[in-house]
Formats: structure tokens, sequence, C-alpha cells
């Protein structure tokens, strides 16, 4: 009888024991899943903040063109994106945003903007949002709320080989003996003038930027005008319409030239000088002035050396008003030379050196 009763209170002791152990366990295991509830939201959060600051920093830098007026401008277009977040149902509300000549810095708050702001090509972004918290602090006791950070800098990089967006034309530059003024650009090209892109059947320019002294019958030799790349007259027109590369070109490269006058792509020219919402304005002074203009005549070419043809650097040159450019195999085409560019922006860049720039993440 005793022993029946001891293995009854045994086995009711068990049962207690057991009852005890679930309870311990369940609630360190709601704990631990309440734990990776804020973790995972925090997780979440924080990938949000740095997809979002990672677009704000390339829509600032596309929005920098050397004045304070595009730094402005850069400010608001980056905290115009930050209007989702945590699932679309929040917007960031710490976003700074700062530019600088250097990604290692001194940065600038974009709300005083420098002035000049010329070579300011670096801008930072910095994202920062309160993320409310359920179960951590019913176990650590802490605060409600954690607070996700994330920080991404762009920069207009200066292209030493160009993949896209390339023209088909490649104007030369005055480089040897004879050349101009080689204190203007490394070029010896000047901001505002008229350069060939394609030469007449002379191999004489008409442009009134090109030097008196350039001969360029030694380069552009045979029925070699200009072009550069393909042979073909759909490419080429793909080319200009539709900013088509076919082939990466490096600066130091020899230039691939092509021949052949090539008047059928007049018409491509016409077509791209009229995606512009300003197709008219012919000093890029009065072309950046007017709010209609969208940067489609703004062209990015190959200078090519006079002395040996190879790549010097990349220019941007502005395309001239579509009544410009003649069907005519004698007719030379002409651009102005800009200096600094930034493809996929409306503007000029802010670098004060010539060249083309490419908006990357660079931080």
């Amino acid at each position: 009888m005793n022993r029946l009763s001891d293995q009854n209170r045994t086995s009711k002791a068990r049962r207690g024991f057991v009852l005890i152990a679930m309870a311990v366990a369940a609630i360190v295991v709601f704990g631990c899943l309440g734990l990776s509830v804020d973790v995972g939201r925090m997780y979440v959060a924080k990938n949000e903040a740095q997809a979002y600051a990672d677009a704000a920093a390339l829509t600032a830098v596309l929005n920098l063109d050397g004045t304070s007026a595009g730094v402005t401008a850069a400010k608001s277009a980056a905290i115009g994106l930050a209007s989702q977040w945590n699932f679309m149902t929040g917007s960031f509300n710490g976003t700074v945003v700062e530019v600088a000549t250097s990604v290692a810095g001194p940065w600038t708050s974009a709300s005083t903007p420098p002035s000049p702001a010329t070579d300011y090509t670096y801008a930072r972004v910095t994202a920062t949002s309160p993320v409310s918290l359920y179960f951590i602090p019913v176990v650590t006791g802490g605060s409600l709320s954690s607070t996700v950070n994330a920080s991404a800098i762009a920069g207009q990089v200066k292209e030493t080989t160009s993949n896209e967006g390339l023209f088909p034309f490649a104007p030369i530059a005055f480089d040897g003996p004879t050349g101009g003024d080689q204190n203007t650009s490394p070029w010896g090209f000047v901001v505002g003038s008229q350069y060939t892109m394609r030469y007449a059947a002379d191999k004489k320019s008409a442009c009134a930027g090109d030097s008196a002294a350039l001969d360029p019958s030694h380069i552009a030799v045979g029925s070699s005008r200009g072009f550069w790349g393909d042979n073909a007259v759909p490419v080429i027109d793909g080319q200009i319409t539709g900013d088509l590369q076919e082939e990466s070109l490096s600066i130091g490269q020899v230039l691939p030239g092509v021949g052949g006058a090539k008047t059928a792509v007049e018409s491509a020219i016409v077509s791209r000088v009229d995606q512009d919402g300003d197709p008219s304005d012919d000093t890029y002074a009065s072309y950046f002035a007017n709010p209609a203009h969208n940067g489609r005549r703004l062209i990015y070419m190959p200078i090519q050396s006079e002395v040996d043809s190879t790549v010097l650097g990349f220019g941007t040159f502005l395309l001239l008003d579509d009544g410009a450019y003649g069907h005519s195999g004698n007719s030379n085409w002409c651009a102005i030379f800009v200096g600094a560019g930034v493809p996929d922006s409306s503007g000029g860049g802010a670098g004060s050196t010539t060249g083309v720039y490419k908006v990357k993440l660079v931080q």
C-alpha cells in the first residue's frame, strides 16, 4: 500500500515538473519568436534605408552642375525619393544631404550650398529612421524603439573607358606642332566654340573653332570623314538616336575610324535634335537656361589626336539646331564644345576639367 502511494506521488511530481518545464520553455520560445520579429523588422528597415540612400545619392549627383542652385536641386531630388519605407507605410524624415569635392570630404551641408560650387562632384546621403520595438523592451526593459542608419556616397567620376552612349564622330584635337592654344583645354578646344564632327569632301573645316593650321588630311585619308565604329548606316542611326555603342573605347586606344560621307544619317541627327525640348538655342548658356531642355542635344564623343589618331579623351558637345546639318556630302557638321558633361543628366556636370563624367556609387 505504501509502495503504491509513493509511486503515485512520484508520478504527480513528474507531471508537475513537466508542466513547469513546458511553461518555462514556452516563455523562452515565445520570447525568442518575439525577439526574432523585432530583429527581423530592424533588418528589413536597414535594407530599405540603404536602398533609399543609394538611390538618393545617385539622384542627387545627377543634379550637381557646378552652381549653388544645382546643390539645392540635388537636396530636393534626394529628399523627394524618401516617400515610402516600412513596407510602404511611412516616410524617411531624417535625411541629410551633403556635398564635397572629394570622396574623402570635407562635407558641406546641401542646406547651405557652397558658392561657387564648381568641382562639388560628390554627394553623400544619410538616412535615419526609428523602428518601433514590441518584444525586445519586454525582455531587456530598454527603449520602445531603435534607430536604423544608412549612408551612401555617389560621384561624378571621370571616364577613361566608355562602353555606352558615344556619338559616332571623333573631333580632331590640336595636339600637333601646328595645333591650337594648348592652354584652353587638354585638346586646344575653347568652351563655346564649334568644332567639326564630319569633315567635308575636301577635308577642310568650316567650323569656327577649328585651327586654321589644322590639316586633317593625314587622318581623314581616302573616304574617311570623321566617323568611327561601324560602317553601316542603320547602326550609325542607332548610335545617334538611341545611344547605341557596339564596342568599348578607351583613352590611348587607336580610334577605329571608318570611311564614307554617310549623308543619310543627317536625318538621324535632326531626329536627335528634335528629341530635345529645346531644339533651337545655339549657345550652351541659352540652352542650359531654357527650362525646356532635357539634355538630348548634349552628346559625348571621343577626341582623336591629330598626330596618330589615338583617343585623347571624351568630350561633351552641344548639337546645333536641326537646320544646321546639311544633306550635302560637302557639308561640314559642327557641334559646340561644352567642357565637362554627365550622361543621363540635363546639364553639363559640376567638374571644372574637360571630360565625360559618369554617375556612380563610390561608397
